[in-house]
Parts: structure tokens; C-alpha cells; sequence
């Protein structure tokens, strides 16, 4: 049982990194977010690292999808 839903937590946290990493290096979410915070006025640091603050959230949104399936009740 152990086994199974170490398994299925893995394949999960492998299937999250893949699609991360897709949508982080995605040079057009990083332009998106570069010209919102260029419109709103914000500094020019928030537009430079964008891809910094998109490959935080990627990293967060796996810990968080990994820690909510291996807590996930069994059946």
C-alpha cells in the first residue's frame, strides 16, 4: 500500500516539474508578467527577474501538489 501511493505521489511531483518547467521557461508568461508590472508602474527589478518570481511560484505550486498528495488520505 506504502508502495502504490509512493508511486503515485512520484508520478505526480514528475508530471508537476515537467509542466513547471515548461511554463517557467515560456518566454511569453515571462513577457506577460514583465509588461503587467511595467503598466501597474512598478520597478524595473520586478520586470528583470521576472522569470526568478515565475520559477519561485513553479517550485512552491510542486511542494505544495507534493505535500497534498502525500498526505492524502488512503482508500
Amino acid at each position: 500500500m506504502q508502495e502504490d501511493k509512493t508511486i503515485m505521489a512520484g508520478t505526480a511531483l514528475l508530471a508537476a516539474v515537467l509542466v513547471a518547467v515548461i511554463l517557467v521557461r515560456s518566454r511569453w508568461l515571462a513577457t506577460w508578467l514583465a509588461l503587467a508590472a511595467a503598466q501597474q508602474g512598478l520597478p524595473g527589478d520586478i520586470a528583470r527577474y521576472a522569470d526568478y518570481i515565475l520559477t519561485g511560484v513553479a517550485l512552491l505550486a510542486i511542494v505544495a501538489l507534493a505535500i497534498i498528495l502525500w498526505r492524502r488520505p488512503r482508500q
